[in-house]
Formats: C-alpha cells, sequence, structure tokens
C-alpha cells in the first residue's frame, strides 16, 4: 500500500475550503477530455448559469424539491410528499468541468429504482453536463413503495465521471460529486425519530484508535497504522471472490449518535458482511476501526469502489444537521 497519510481532523468549513483549491485540479484530470450537446425533454432540462454562480469557483450544487407540495426543503433537509411517487426534481449545478455524471437514489439506505423516462425505472442515471451548465432532472420513485405512517430517509447523489478508473487516471479524491439525505414524511402523518423503522443492531469496530481523523477512509490497511492511510489506486481480486477491506470511521462530535456506510461496486450497492450497510454507534473520542467483507463481480474488469458515510442516520433532518454527506476516496478493484 502506498503511505499517503490522512492527519487532518475533519469539518464543514475546512472540507468546503479544500474542495473550493482542489476541484478544478481533480476536474481537469477526471473529466478534461469530456463533451457534450445540449438536451432538452420533458424531465431533462440544461441551462446556462449565472454569473453569480460561476464566480464561486471550481464545484458542484446541488438541491432536491418536491413538485407537488411547496415547501423549504433545502433549508431542513425534509420532503413532505402526498405520495411515494410524487414528482421530485433534482437541480445540480456544475461549476467544475465537462463529463459524464450518474444519479443514484438510496430510500431508508438502500438502492432503489427511480424513473426519469416514463414507465422506465432503473437504479441509475447517467447524463452528460458540461462546464458553466445546470440540469433540473425530474424522477419519481420506485411504483413498488407504499405510503405509511413513518418517515423515511431519501438519499439523492450525484457522481463525476462513472467511466473512468482511479487505477488508469491515477487520481486520488473524494469529492467527485454531491450526496444529499432527506427526511421523508407523508401527508397527514406526524413526524418521529427514524430509530422507530430502523430496527439493525449496531455493528461492533474491532478497535478504536486514538487517531486525529473524522469521516471515512475505507482501504487494505489491516496493520492499523498509527496513521489513516489513503488507499491505494487498485486493489487486486480474484473473480466472484469475496474481498476483504478496511475501515477508519467515525470520531465525529458528540452530539452524533450513530453513523452508517453504504458501498458500491461498479456505482451499485453491494452489501458489507452480507448486510446491506454497516451501522456503528459514534464515539466521539475515538476512530472506529474493522473490517468488511464484498463480492467483487464474476467477470474480469476494473470497477470502481466508493462508498458513503451517514451521521446521525437515524434522525430526523433539520435546519442545525441537514448538509452533504462524505464519501470515501474512490479507487479500483481489479478482477482477474
Amino acid at each position: 500500500m502506498k503511505k499517503y497519510p490522512f492527519k487532518s481532523r475533519k469539518s464543514i468549513f475546512f472540507f468546503s475550503f479544500i474542495i473550493l483549491l482542489l476541484a478544478g485540479y481533480i476536474g481537469f484530470i477526471l473529466f478534461g477530455d469530456e463533451s457534450i450537446k445540449e438536451e432538452t425533454r420533458e424531465n431533462f432540462k440544461v441551462s446556462s448559469l449565472p454569473q453569480e454562480d460561476l464566480s464561486l469557483g471550481a464545484g458542484y450544487g446541488m438541491g432536491v424539491n418536491s413538485l407537488i407540495i411547496d415547501q423549504e426543503s433545502q433549508e431542513n433537509g425534509q420532503i413532505l410528499m402526498k405520495n411515494p411517487q410524487d414528482l421530485l426534481e433534482v437541480n445540480f449545478k456544475n461549476r467544475g468541468n465537462s463529463g459524464k455524471y450518474i444519479l443514484k437514489v438510496f430510500y431508508d439506505f438502500k438502492e432503489t429504482k427511480f424513473s426519469v423516462e416514463k414507465d422506465h425505472y432503473a437504479s441509475s442515471y447517467v447524463f452528460d453536463l458540461e462546464t458553466g451548465k445546470s440540469i433540473d432532472i425530474i424522477f419519481s420513485l420506485d411504483q413498488n413503495l407504499n405510503k405509511d405512517n413513518k418517515i423515511h430517509k431519501l438519499i439523492v447523489a450525484i457522481y463525476a465521471s462513472p467511466e473512468k478508473n482511479a487505477k488508469t487516471i491515477k487520481a486520488m479524491t473524494n469529492s467527485y460529486g454531491m450526496t444529499l439525505p432527506y427526511t421523508i414524511y407523508f401527508e397527514g402523518n406526524k413526524k418521529y425519530n427514524m430509530q422507530k423503522t430502523l430496527t439493525k443492531e449496531y455493528q461492533q469496530p474491532l478497535d478504536k484508535l486514538d487517531l486525529q481523523f473524522q469521516g471515512l477512509m475505507i482501504n487494505n490497511d489491516f496493520k492499523k497504522s498509527k496513521e489513516v492511510l489513503f488507499p491505494p489506486y487498485s486493489i487486486k481480486a480474484k473473480k466472484g471472490e469475496y474481498l476483504k477491506l478496511a475501515y477508519y470511521s467515525g470520531k465525529y462530535d458528540i452530539d452524533i449518535q450513530d453513523y452508517l456506510i453504504i458501498s458500491m461496486i461498479d456505482w451499485k450497492q453491494v452489501k458489507m458482511n452480507n448486510d446491506d450497510y454497516l451501522l456503528l454507534e459514534n464515539d466521539s473520542e475515538k476512530v472506529d476501526y474493522g473490517t468488511f467483507s464484498v463480492k467483487v463481480p464474476n467477470e474480469e474488469g476494473l470497477y470502481e469502489y466508493s462508498a458513503i458515510i451517514i451521521p446521525n442516520s437515524t434522525n430526523v433532518m433539520d435546519e442545525m444537521s441537514f448538509s452533504p454527506l462524505d464519501t470515501a476516496y474512490r479507487f479500483t478493484i481489479e478482477v482477474e
């Protein structure tokens, strides 16, 4: 493993600053050779960004709103719906570079199908977007989801360069898009804590480490180094095997009760230790260290690995807690 020590303690402000500084450089590496044509459809609209958006510098902006009920979902991270299939609109602003992007949606922390094109449901939607453009995508959730008296979590994410691999472009980054968590509740029902609907027991880490780190790092460092290391550009695996990986995570502030980790291979959610996700209690003093296994594809090739961490995953979003989620540094799984 290459030793890329990660020592700095993260915060929203620190990461916002770093992302603004690095996104232009990273974006050039990831997207530099892409070009597209503008396209307008019933559920797909591309337009130019106003000058004030461009003046903010390289990076992304995103929001999700209901097209059925007028509300302030971008202030408190809550979306009131009449039915699970209400039309939603995601607005994505690209202040970085031109390239391909992929839209992903998770409902109660499980990848779900959604429809952008009428009567066509899929677990992802790939589109192209030029520098200085914004896109509005109208979508509806899986038609098999039912209305109930519970609250639910909706995670909407857009990631850059799904067709590229860290191994081939040698890019070490965790700022490759935006991930937003929303609380969904249905009209006529009361809001209450997600803990009542998420009954999964907490996973237990193998160890708790005294390291200056906060957030999520996934790699193949099983020696528990004195510092958190970046992953290599690629990790080799045999076809169809269960690949063992290490996680270093948590150490959020004391007001964070727990956090949840989701893994993706080739931009599809995969089970971690045969569970859909890992749920851990937060320790504000220590970094959690543990291992998990993911099943790699049965065919040879390069597959991109990425992961999401959701602090206070069982809580209702509000003005104080609603903010973009962190993603792990992406790397390539090289299946032989």
